[in-house]
């Protein structure tokens, strides 16, 4: 057996039955030899960073690790983006790259490959035997696994076409248990805290993405039912309490003006499950001159420069929660905090969060595509959202059943990963997915549409075109500068989807949204609707940050 055939086959034995990729000398032997002997999926990708992406929202969507492939030299460092988000996002994803053939110092395209994988947080695994091809293989997703993290496997590709000294048997690594969130919480710990609970009168309860994975919401409600509290979520456990009466919606830079003024309310905040970094509390800003207590397996006080802990609980997120509720039954606490009816009323009518707006000739307001876009979306369709300006009207009015149902492209804060993530998480899923992506961004790697259009995936893209880089044009004004430096110019985006073969749209107002997503989820396949913004459409958290004197009062 020739090494890419032990590679092929150990990827195989491992569960892989898709990959990403981009062929090249580096790994075009490995790949065909998965898809004509083992009938692996292969799905071709017009540019390496894409790849990377696509595997990420791959394994973030299926919950298995995400695979895919580049050559090696400049097919890996153009992944270096897409390689850093995934490790950012924490997803447990193997990349084989190949590498160039030892001695071939001349070779143009020779590179440190290691120093390039170091450099984006990601694990750097070559072969540089054949004795270790096997061992190799398995302690990379093993670490993806254990770790979720990306590891780079890679071998020289003069190497991969010897024959293997013996007979290969590879043992392929046993899925990881699930490890348990303990450690269980300290009993002063859950007394202080109960204690401080207690003597709050306003408090609000947070919860992130640790109090999710520990299938903390019942123990939450009930604390809050007891307490008095309003409950709210960070980005990753966006509408976990949708439905709720007394839920403020998500907390943090993105947060809604009632929310925000409730939290300058607030007397103390519980942090379920939630690191507390820079965008949960918008820099610090969100939570300042508040007790804040962080319940955490591992809290850390301080996230991302931020302090926003006043006191911790290491504990997992249900059992101290039910804990802590447990203490105040005890002592036969029941208050009324924040649960009044003026505080329902705030939130079943929450302030307007923009002035009124006259979109000019041939565009749009984006607030109201979106409130069309929310109101006629139904529960089945996974939620994609890039990144940029256009985002925080996404996340502001975009909601969905439960977390599981968003998937964001923000892990290394880089436009550009919104269509690759949502091809990823199309192949993976079962369900139709509607990604809301920038007009910049897509213009990254609009080639990917030529994925979109062979793989004949149930994807509909909502481009939401303002002509340029949205954040960049409303910064540079805010300085006094010429925000028109970053603007380009509308796409005709439906006449480019048209090009690729997929059906395309140019929205001509907020109206036509709930027919066309109707068309498009009976008729299945790829759609492409262009949002024409106005150029004068500001977000919220921009006017706040940048022109506080333009918000409503």
């Amino acid at each position: 057996m020739k090494a890419y055939e032990a590679i092929a086959a150990a990827f195989v034995a491992e569960g892989v039955d898709t990959v990403f990729a981009l062929l090249g000398d580096g790994n075009m032997i490995m790949l065909a030899d998965l898809v004509e002997r083992h009938g692996v999926r292969l799905v071709n990708t017009r540019h390496e960073n894409a790849a990377v992406a696509m595997a990420d929202g791959w394994a973030r969507t299926a919950n298995r690790v995400g695979v895919c492939s580049v050559t090696c030299g400049p097919g890996l460092t153009q992944v270096c983006t897409a390689l850093t988000a995934a490790v950012r996002n924490r997803t447990p994803l193997v990349l084989f790259a190949g590498d160039l053939p030892a001695g071939a110092a001349w070779n143009p395209q020779n590179i440190d490959q290691g120093l390039a994988i170091a450099a984006t947080g990601a694990v750097s695994a070559p072969i540089r035997s054949l004795e270790t091809v096997g061992d190799t293989v398995r302690n990379a997703f093993l670490a993806a696994q254990r770790d979720r993290v990306p590891v780079v496997v890679s071998m020289p590709y003069d190497l991969q076409e010897l024959e293997l000294p013996g007979r290969f048997d590879y043992e392929p690594s046993q899925p990881l248990p699930a490890l348990p969130q303990t450690p269980e919480p300290g009993p002063a710990d859950v007394a202080a805290a109960a204690e401080r609970l207690a003597a709050a009168e306003r408090p609000i309860i947070v919860a992130g993405r640790g109090a999710v994975a520990a299938g903390a919401r019942e123990a939450i409600l009930a604390l809050a039912d007891r307490t008095g509290s309003l409950v709210g979520t960070t980005l990753l456990a966006r509408d976990w309490f949708r439905g709720e009466p007394f839920d403020i919606g998500l907390v943090g830079g993105l947060s809604a003006r009632t929310t925000r003024d409730l939290l300058g309310e607030c007397d103390l905040v519980l942090a379920v499950g939630a690191s507390l970094g820079y965008f949960t509390t918008d820099n610090g800003k969100l939570l300042a001159g508040i007790e804040v207590i962080q319940v955490d397996t591992e809290p850390k006080g301080v996230t991302e420069g931020v302090r926003a802990a006043t006191s911790t609980v290491r504990g997992d997120a249900r059992v101290t929660v039910t804990r802590i509720d447990a203490v105040l039954a005890e002592r036969g606490h029941h208050a009324t905090g924040f649960r009044s009816d003026s505080v329902r009323q705030r939130l079943a009518r929450p302030l307007p969060e923009y002035p009124v707006l006259t979109p000019e000739p041939g565009t749009v307001d984006p607030a109201a595509v979106i409130d069309a876009l929310d109101s006629a979306l139904p529960p089945e369709p996974l939620l994609v959202l890039g990144v940029g300006h256009f985002w925080s009207f996404a996340v502001m009015g975009m909601h969905r059943p439960a977390p599981a149902d968003h998937l964001y492209a923000y892990g290394f804060g880089a436009v550009g990963h919104g269509l690759p993530t949502a091809i990823g998480a199309a192949v993976a899923a079962r369900r139709p997915v509607v990604l809301i992506e920038g007009d910049g961004s897509l213009l990254m790697h609009v080639g990917e549409l030529a994925t979109v259009a062979a793989e004949g995936l149930d994807l509909l893209v909502v481009v939401m075109n303002d002509g340029g880089f949205g954040s960049e044009i409303h910064k540079l004004n805010a300085k006094g500068a010429n925000g028109e430096l970053a603007r380009f110019g509308q796409v005709d985006f439906a006449a480019v989807a048209e090009g690729f073969g997929i059906t395309g749209h140019r929205l001509a107002s907020a109206g036509e949204v709930e027919g066309l997503l109707g068309e498009h989820l009976e008729r299945g396949g790829p759609t492409l609707i262009d949002v024409p913004m106005s150029r004068d459409a500001l977000s919220a958290p921009t006017r706040r940050a940048l022109f506080p004197h333009t918000l409503p009062d």
